[in-house]
């Protein structure tokens, strides 16, 4: 038996040890970072950042093919951060592949409303533009540590090399993210923060589920007050170059004015409402808008996205399956009251651009038949057809593990290194439940005469029968079709009626002004 003695001889000398003995090693890797940068009192003093700089942004999206070289917008910005409050003014002009004349946009960030003045006019953003905003004020260098620091889950991972330096490795939440930091062993300082999280209702970004987002820093230098600060960022998205900037003038604790981050109050109303608007509910008949029937037994749903019914005497075939499921389902629904008796047989997909694609899991998991192009086939950098809902089959089943209250979905396959990632890498449940007619002969099901000439078809190789019209109860979680980006990219910037081009996109502002193809 232990003497009582020597058991608290014991506990005293644990609690005389220096509480850093005791420290969690990823806490003591970041307050070191904090310290390369300045000191962590340094940085929990700072009001604010002004910045300048240039960049550019890779239009993934609108470009021809899923790998570089990609179409390029080039910008130049200055930015206003207020830490304390939490608040971002940004001016930005943008010229490009589709915008031959500078232009500029001011998007302001305050006390949870995003705006945007576009030609003198203030104009309320929206949820996908506030998720942006927020995310470059929470990922920046001198919050992403502290925010570290702050954080219950904090915990070191294994040590890396990252490039083809040593690295400590952290990881932790910061609301719905994963994130992890990646610390140089050698000078101390952050050289990268991944961030995998999904962007519900950004008609660009939530086809992908939950988004790997790698944001790297380097030349990093002594600026007035001690701070060490970086002046090159690097963004890639699900292993792909989006977003480059050099900072090329820093300002430290800036005189900040309340009339810089105003909001009209009108414009407050309109984000309020705007905010409220889920992506998976946007309408497809509208008031303003209804539908039109261009020949008989061929109507246009004219909603949030155009989408064409086409019946004829064997079924419907649906033309566009875009944005998301919940608007896929409701345009099965339209099928359904316009011609009652018919089936949906088909769905043709027109494009690759990545909002057309947002609702075909709903037509997969009903066992629908897909038509896509035929250079939006399996693989490439992007991943090719075939995997577009995996990542939310993915966070479907996550949900179901993650314990009560997280708000977020869990994530598996998680690589060391935070580049390569590519979209569904963090889920493949359900993969062998489709296929495409070309590149993978094993347990295809083509249909003779199906297809149109040129397209592949997509079926559920597990056979389930075709609801057609009818709303599942619960659609089973299959893999939708996901396009590699190789068609079209150039004339597509020219003929979304009304769309503002993506250049101007320092915080993707303006994606849904009017995200309605023409």
């Amino acid at each position: 038996m232990r003497s009582p003695l020597l058991l608290s001889a014991v506990a005293a000398l644990l609690l005389t040890l220096p509480a850093s003995a005791a420290e969690d090693p990823g806490r003591a890797h970041v307050r070191a970072a904090a310290e390369a940068m300045g000191g962590e009192a340094r940085l929990r003093a700072l009001t604010g950042l002004r910045l300048r700089g240039v960049g550019h942004w890779n239009l993934l999206e609108q470009s021809e093919r899923p790998t570089p070289p990609f179409l390029v917008m080039y910008e130049q910005f200055e930015e206003v951060r207020d830490l304390h409050r939490g608040r971002l003014r940004q001016r930005s002009e943008s010229r490009g592949m589709v915008m031959d004349e500078w232009k500029g946009v001011t998007m302001l960030l305050a006390d949870g409303v995003a705006a945007a003045d576009f030609q003198g006019k203030w104009r309320p953003l929206g949820a996908a533009q506030l998720q942006d905003m927020q995310e470059r004020l929470a990922f920046a260098p001198e919050h992403v540590l502290l925010a570290a620091l702050d954080a219950r889950d904090l915990r070191a991972q294994a040590d890396t090399v990252l490039q083809e330096v040593p690295h400590h490795v952290v990881a932790f939440h910061l609301d719905r993210a994963s994130v992890r930091l990646f610390l140089n062993a050698r000078t101390g300082l952050p050289t990268a923060v991944e961030t995998v999280d999904a962007h519900p209702e950004d008609p660009f970004w939530s086809v992908w589920g939950d988004v790997r987002t790698v944001l790297s820093f380097q030349a990093w230098t002594l600026e007035p007050g001690g701070l060490r600060y970086p002046r090159h960022w690097e963004w890639a998205r699900n292993g792909q170059p989006h977003h480059s900037v050099t900072v090329t003038a820093v300002t430290v604790d800036p005189p900040l004015a309340d009339a810089d981050f105003a909001v009209p109050d009108d414009v407050k109303q309109g984000f309020e409402a705007r905010r409220a608007r889920k992506l998976d509910e946007a309408p497809v008949v509208r008031p303003d808008a209804p539908p039109v029937e261009v020949a008989p037994g061929v109507v246009q749903l004219p909603g949030a996205w155009n989408v064409a019914l086409v019946a004829q005497d064997d079924g419907v075939v649906v033309v566009e399956g875009p944005l998301a499921s919940g608007y896929s389902a409701r345009v099965l629904d339209e099928a359904a009251k316009r011609f009652p008796g018919l089936k949906v047989k088909a769905v043709v997909s027109t494009s690759d651009a990545w909002p057309h694609i947002g609702g075909l899991r709903e037509y997969v998991a009903r066992g629908i038949p897909v038509h896509v192009l035929d250079l939006n086939r399996a693989g490439g950098a992007t991943g090719g057809v075939a995997a577009h809902a995996r990542a939310g089959c993915a966070r479907q089943e996550a949900a179901r593990r993650e314990a009560p209250g997280r708000g977020r979905t869990a994530r598996a396959g998680h690589r060391e290194e935070p580049s390569g990632a590519r979209p569904g890498a963090h889920g493949d449940r359900g993969a062998d439940a489709v296929r495409v007619a070309a590149g993978t002969p094993a347990a295809l099901h083509v249909r003779p005469g199906a297809a149109p000439a040129g397209r592949h078809v997509l079926q559920r190789a597990a056979g389930g029968r075709n609801r057609g019209g009818g709303r599942a109860r619960e659609a089973p979680c299959v893999p939708g079709v996901r396009h590699a980006p190789e068609a079209h990219g150039l004339e597509r910037a020219h003929h979304r009626r009304g769309q503002v081009p993506q250049a101007l996109r320092p915080s993707q502002a303006l994606k849904q002004e009017t995200c309605r193809h023409g």
